[in-house]
């Protein structure tokens, strides 16, 4: 009895361990792919590749997942246009969720994953991974990374795995062939997780909620960035993504109502680049859902790029601008593409809460 224990033991470390080899080869496979992928720009396009199956993947998708450790001494390679002292992101997160924490504030750092990592298919193609019964996350140095910022006291809500596990969402697609940003309902299962984060809170009980009316809809969607290239690189018509648009407006004595974008006195911010604002004309961006979620509307500062630096210098400049805009602040949400980490072109710059920053320079003409 003991001898058929030990060999049944014996066995499933040696499945478990050639499945782990299988899986860093995998990895390596699928960032080798990226490399090449990258010297196959669209004709007349500056950063579009055709991937498996009509997706158009984006030069910074491919080198993010591509690229090995992206800090420390990893940081000038990801990072090479920011300036040598700016590069490396982890000092910064760092440095940020301190400086908040000392206010009382608590860091949620949510960065949006890529594309091609909860669909590596667009890589690698679906036969390549039919073995596997779950997809894979093919992208360790992230989930290095997040782990190094958790062990530092981050809180971190890492998407890429939920995103994994959840492609069959029943209002999947998270991401589609045909546009850059994250699915409504990609982001409501984003705004589910930080609700789970907020709610058992000590402020929250104490905020006044309000009603929501919450739809669903099937909608069809033509992408951005395909209808950008189209002409261009003299692309085939495709037929159009479907996705899940996940409407929140507010409930008031008068009906309905759309939500404001700022909501100075909300003690929860999203700061962020476009990710956070993307599918606002259907009423169901992050700001929208995640308000819905909660039972209260969110304060939403997002810029458009900039994801590194930026955005935290408008959170900051709004703090100047507007009295006692911190005050009663409990949650910041720094939200934005896991692509930054990769290329930043404004760096991972220390940014101090308690000064106004310094307009940027002027370019040269």
């Amino acid at each position: 009895m003991r001898r058929t224990i030990l060999v049944t033991l014996l066995i499933l470390v040696a499945s478990a361990a050639r499945a782990g080899e299988d899986l860093k080869a995998l990895e390596a496979e699928y960032k080798a792919t990226c490399q090449k992928m990258i010297a196959a720009k669209l004709k007349g396009t500056t950063e579009d590749v055709i991937g498996k199956d009509g997706w158009v993947v984006l030069t910074t998708e491919l080198n993010y997942a591509a690229s090995g450790p992206f800090w420390g001494e990893g940081g000038r390679k990801a990072n090479p246009k920011a300036a040598p002292d700016a590069a490396d992101p982890l000092p910064a997160i760092l440095d940020f969720h301190k400086q908040l924490a000392a206010r009382g504030i608590t860091l949620i750092f949510m960065p949006v994953p890529t594309r091609i990592v909860v669909y590596p298919e667009a890589i690698l193609g679906k036969e390549r991974l039919a073995s596997f019964k779950t997809t894979p996350h093919l992208n360790s140095p992230e989930h290095e990374f997040f782990q190094l910022l958790r062990k530092q006291g981050v809180k971190v809500l890492e998407l890429t795995p939920l995103f994994l596990a959840g492609r069959n969402d029943p209002h999947a697609p998270l991401f589609i062939p045909s546009e850059s940003h994250w699915t409504p309902g990609g982001i409501s299962l984003a705004t589910a997780e930080l609700a789970k984060l907020i709610k058992p809170m000590s402020f929250y009980r104490g905020v006044p909620k309000h009603e929501f009316a919450v739809t669903w809809q099937e909608r069809d969607h033509f992408g951005h960035i395909y209808k950008d290239v189209r002409d261009k690189a003299k692309l085939p018509e495709r037929p159009k993504d479907r996705v899940w648009v996940r409407s929140c407006k507010l409930k008031t004595p008068d009906g309905e109502k759309k939500m404001e974008w700022h909501n100075p006195e909300s003690p929860v911010v999203i700061i962020g680049d476009s990710n956070i604002i993307w599918w606002r004309d259907q009423e169901a961006a992050l700001f929208h859902q995640l308000s819905a979620d909660l039972g209260f509307p969110v304060d939403n500062l997002a810029t458009t790029g900039g994801g590194a630096t930026n955005t935290r210098l408008n959170f900051i400049r709004t703090a100047f601008a507007e009295p006692d805009y911190l005050k009663g602040k409990k949650v910041v949400i720094w939200c934005f593409t896991s692509r930054s980490f990769y290329n930043s072109h404004d760096g991972w710059k220390l940014v101090p809460l308690d000064k106004v920053p310094e307009p940027e320079p002027t370019p040269a003409k």
